[in-house]
């Protein structure tokens, strides 16, 4: 089990295996580590990536989506793209053409205080609902509810909200709860892996330990408002369809492959150096005076976080999306199973990564001009 830390210890000197490759600087924390395959950030990718736009799913004639969180694709292509303040699903056919709803606000049965995350397992459509802290099942074909899981929250054996749920083998759940903590002056959002059954019981707890993501509290007028700022860096996790979790803490490019026991499989680390950060610039862009009066006074890092995403692909590929010198712009690395750069390519900073199968990604757009959000389906081939 491995508590992802960053120790500023003297770095020292270590070969990538391949002779044709640039030697790497290796912190030593990372170089005591086993089973860890080390890389130049500043590598050529192997292939190159094209991505061919083949379908937009978004507002129609019947429906306006308010704000998008989450998507599912299943095996014929039809998606599934939830809508957290309309608290439903919306589903179209694998072009885009809208098809039906399912859910809808409320605490019923199949209803939604907001819909996050729908996932599509063994044929079924999964919708986490963080509030009312469960899981509603729907038959994707028409909508049908199914039936409720419960994650339970808020007890001593299960403390913290549900913010990422994945259903594995077996009718048991991967569930990630988040969980804010103190640490004197500083507040601590932690994440906490369970593995649940259907009815919520506890089958395990804890067997990784992510390093907690540090807060920023505010208080001004008597308001207190407790956030994170893009500098002070995340975990991020994604679980592969082989029920492989793949994490890291975005300070640095190191990814830790694990199994549902907590242990290590490989690990993979890439030097590049992080863009830098334009402080004031990022102090210009808060409208909030007090706010910006905090951050001035803040110790605020030199560069950026190193990575800002992670999603696994069928094939165990990695997609890590980066930022980059242009702040207008991210870079998006597809990475080999053992961590060998296959391709990147560029895209606009304010898309974001949804999902990557059977051959297509699909990535959230945003229109400068009109401000509207779609789903952009592209299919992508790597080429010599």
């Amino acid at each position: 089990m491995f508590h992802l830390r960053f120790i500023l210890l003297p770095l020292i000197l270590i070969f990538v295996s391949c002779s044709s490759s640039p030697e790497v600087e290796v912190p030593e924390d990372i170089a005591a580590m086993e089973n860890v395959a080390v890389f130049s950030g500043q590598e050529e990718p192997q292939y190159d990536i094209s991505l061919t736009e083949q379908a937009r799913f978004g507002d129609t004639n019947e429906i306006f989506i308010s704000s998008i969180s989450g998507i599912a694709v299943d095996d014929n292509g039809n998606l599934y793209l939830a809508d957290q303040s309309e608290a439903t699903v919306h589903a179209y056919d694998p072009d885009g053409e809208y098809r039906f709803s399912i859910g809808r606000s409320g605490e019923g049965p199949g209803e939604f205080n907001a819909a996050y995350q729908p996932r599509i397992h063994n044929g079924e459509l999964y919708v986490l609902d963080i509030n009312q802290q469960r899981i509603s099942v729907f038959n994707p074909e028409d909508g049908t509810f199914l039936r409720t899981h419960p994650l339970g929250g808020g007890s001593d054996d299960l403390s913290g909200f549900p913010v990422q749920a994945e259903p594995l083998s077996d009718g048991r759940f991967l569930v990630f709860y988040n969980q804010m903590e103190r640490d004197g002056e500083k507040f601590l959002m932690g994440r906490t892996p369970r593995i649940v059954d259907g009815d919520g019981n506890v089958l395990s707890s804890g067997f990784i330990e992510f390093r907690p993501a540090e807060m920023h509290m505010l208080q001004s007028d008597n308001n207190i408002r407790i956030m994170s700022l893009p500098f002070m860096g995340s975990t991020y996790a994604d679980v592969s369809p082989a029920e492989e979790i793949v994490s890291g803490f975005s300070d640095r490019i190191l990814l830790h492959a694990r199994n549902l026991e907590g242990e290590v499989i490989r690990s993979i680390y890439h030097s590049r150096e992080s863009p830098p950060l334009d402080r004031d610039g990022m102090i210009a862009d808060y409208e909030d005076e007090a706010m910006k009066d905090a951050l001035r006074r803040m110790d605020i890092p030199e560069t950026r976080q190193a990575f800002l995403d992670i999603e696994t692909d069928e094939e165990n590929r990695i997609w890590l999306t980066l930022p980059t010198v242009n702040e207008e712009e991210n870079e998006v690395w597809v990475l080999a199973e053992t961590g060998e750069k296959l391709a990147a390519f560029v895209r606009p900073a304010t898309d974001m990564m949804e999902l990557v199968k059977d051959g297509h990604v699909y990535i959230r757009e945003t229109d400068e001009e009109t401000g509207i959000v779609e789903v952009v389906k592209y299919g992508f081939s790597l080429e010599s």
